[in-house]
């Protein structure tokens, strides 16, 4: 979620302005103060820097579960990514192929898959 703050000096000011570009930004929230940037004590401001805090440390946790939950599917043997396009036998038949000499390009077109693909095949130097 966005937060945004929108503050003019004085009271005969207008907020619209500020306040319509920050949900043109996408601001969900939008703190709103007329006072001066002088004044040490602004408790709109305040409010937003403890929404920003809360959701960057939020953000940090839910980072740090994903990881630990991704480390612990790895332990068990999940895989991630795309799954191969060719199977096994399909690899092996494929690598034979390019290493009696058959270019990767004539080999791919074989599979219907792309030379870079053949080219990315395990077991391949590099």
């Amino acid at each position: 979620m966005k937060y945004g703050y929108a503050r003019v000096s004085t009271d005969a000011q207008d907020l619209s302005n500020q306040v319509a570009q920050l949900k043109a930004a996408g601001c969900a929230a939008i703190f709103r103060e007329k006072m001066s940037g002088a004044t040490a004590e602004r408790p709109q401001l305040k409010k937003l820097m403890a929404k920003g805090v809360a959701a960057k440390l939020e953000r940090r946790r839910i980072m740090e579960r994903t990881a630990r939950g991704r480390a612990d599917a790895k332990k068990r043997g999940v895989k991630f990514g795309r799954k191969p396009i060719l199977t096994p036998h399909q690899q092996k038949e494929a690598r034979a192929r390019v290493d009696a000499g058959e270019p990767q390009r004539s080999v791919a077109r074989s599979y219907n898959v792309s030379q870079s693909t053949i080219s990315r095949l395990p077991g391949w130097p590099g």
